[in-house]
């Protein structure tokens, strides 16, 4: 996803030196790194600073986006129309279509399956993304909450990439 990729671009700039950073294959959070034994003492600083969380896990650490700045992520999402559907897509479509018929102001919306969805689209699993953003808002629905309608646009994003100019 290139909104990743751009996050990715400033973490390495905000960390100024080589360090690995790489997605977290496991799920755990966004990027993967060893900069805790390569970089200045300050760097954990300056993530936090720029609204990144820093998990260390041994001689790595996980970097994340921080609550505040999650949200700013899909504020910042620009508005996607829903395309066409087709049989590509229409898992996607159907799913992003239900959830913008249950918007949620996006303070009120919780943030794990925010999180949750932006790995599962960073890595490109849309089927796994489509079936989870039906069943977050199944329970929104089940137990009356706000349902995570943010994940339209992030889906409708995600569809957009993967069209033709």
């Amino acid at each position: 996803m290139r909104d990743v990729e751009r996050l990715k671009d400033e973490v390495k700039t905000l960390l100024g030196a080589p360090s690995l950073i790489q997605r977290d294959r496991e799920g755990r959070a966004l990027f993967f790194s060893d900069f805790l034994s390569r970089c200045d003492s300050q760097a954990k600083a300056r993530l936090e600073a720029a609204g990144f969380t820093v998990q260390a896990a041994g001689n790595y650490a996980l970097i994340d986006l921080s609550d505040k700045r999650l949200r700013a992520f899909y504020e910042a999402l620009p508005a996607c129309s829903i395309p066409p559907m087709n049989e590509a897509n229409a898992l996607m479509v159907s799913a992003a279509g239900m959830l913008l018929r249950h918007q949620a102001p996006l303070d009120k919306q919780p943030l794990l399956p925010l999180r949750r969805a932006l790995l599962l689209a960073d890595k490109g699993d849309m089927q796994d993304l489509a079936l989870y953003m039906q069943r977050c808002l199944a329970d929104a629905l089940r137990e009356r909450t706000p349902a995570p309608s943010a994940l339209a646009a992030l889906m409708l994003c995600c569809i957009k990439e993967d069209m033709p100019c």
